[in-house]
């Protein structure tokens, strides 16, 4: 009996361990996807494309370069039923992620638009966005 009870004893605890060793850290894929998802924000601000490039200029006055890409595209054709001109811009709230603007086109930094939460007519008249 007592050899029985042992047995089942090193049983559970072997079964128990295993179980542990289960979670372990997250794969370097996890690890990257958990980064890329800290790194995404939410801003609100004006935006502008013209076809060619794209600005936002978040409301307190950082002003980012956009990434032309699909996200970019659907914000800007959202944007056009807010637009009385084609200089117009647009407020957005928006989900974004801030890298270095590989373009250095005028501004130290771009974002990537991760996510459109909502478009709406600019409340800002007459915007005027200077470059550094």
């Amino acid at each position: 009996m007592k050899n029985l009870l042992t047995l089942l004893f090193i049983v559970l605890v072997v079964i128990g361990c295993k179980k542990e060793a289960k979670q372990e850290e997250p794969t370097p894929e996890e690890q990257t996807e958990q980064v890329a998802e800290e790194a995404v924000i939410t801003m609100s601000g004006e935006f502008y494309y013209d076809g060619t490039n794209a600005v936002f200029q978040r409301i307190g006055g950082d002003i980012y370069a956009v990434k032309i890409d699909e996200n970019c595209e659907l914000l800007a054709s959202m944007s056009n039923a807010f637009k009385a001109t084609k200089f117009d811009f647009t407020r957005a709230n928006i989900k974004a992620e801030i890298v270095d603007n590989p373009l250095k086109n005028g501004w130290d930094k771009q974002i990537i638009i991760k996510d459109i939460i909502n478009v709406q007519r600019s409340k800002t008249e007459n915007i005027t966005i200077q470059s550094n």
